[in-house]
């Protein structure tokens, strides 16, 4: 059953918020929120912000340069070809 639409934004506050302003690639889960910035890349709880686990990259990502498969695995592209994958 989807939500989509059935939400009240104007009405409603943030469950949470998380400070990334350098953000260059974001990916939503069933249970977290990965977000890539240009030195690390974070895991999220969906449901309070709590970070769940986060690693020091190596090189900036590339643009929207992040994937995450049906396993929960994070791929993520960095400038200069190189692909990184967690869990």
């Amino acid at each position: 059953r989807s939500l989509w639409g059935k939400t009240k934004s104007r009405d409603t506050k943030p469950t949470w918020e998380f400070d990334c302003p350098k953000s260059a690639a974001l990916a939503v889960c069933p249970n977290a929120v990965v977000v890539a910035t240009p030195s690390e890349v974070t895991a999220l709880n969906i449901k309070d912000g709590s970070v769940l686990w986060k690693e020091t990259l190596p090189a900036a990502p590339v643009p929207w340069g992040l994937a995450v498969n049906r396993e929960g695995k994070v791929i993520v592209t960095l400038e200069g070809g190189r692909v990184l994958c967690f869990g």
